[in-house]
């Protein structure tokens, strides 16, 4: 019969429209926000290489141009760059490729490929 409460079925978990996720306590729905999408009623951060830049979506972008995204939930097409890797030695701790600069101060192993955004056009 119909759960006045929850909808349509009688479980005991409230499914929530496309778009939205449950809150964290179970009782109610949330906007997806950009950066994530919804899938059984859970909102999910869209995955490395990919963006959502609207709410209440239900899938993510793939970057295109063979660009990639450099962290998770991202929440615009900007943040699709092209990648470049590059070997490094284990002297080096510092470096700047393309004014990205890597100075933490950790070593290197040899043979560790270090991956970097890079502008339009450069290729290592």
């Amino acid at each position: 019969g119909i759960n006045a409460e929850y909808g349509p079925d009688d479980s005991d978990t409230q499914d929530c429209p496309d778009g939205q996720g449950l809150t964290s306590d179970g009782e109610g729905c949330v906007i997806c926000i950009g950066g994530f999408y919804s899938y059984n009623s859970t909102c999910n951060e869209c995955g490395i290489g990919t963006y959502q830049n609207s709410t209440e979506e239900t899938f993510c972008y793939n970057c295109t141009d063979d660009k990639t995204t450099l962290y998770t939930a991202s929440d615009t097409e900007d943040d699709c760059v092209v990648a470049c890797s590059i070997p490094s030695s284990s002297t080096n701790s510092a470096f700047t490729v393309d004014n990205v600069a890597i100075s933490d101060g950790s070593s290197v192993a040899t043979g560790t490929t270090v991956t970097l955004a890079c502008d339009s056009g450069y290729t290592y």
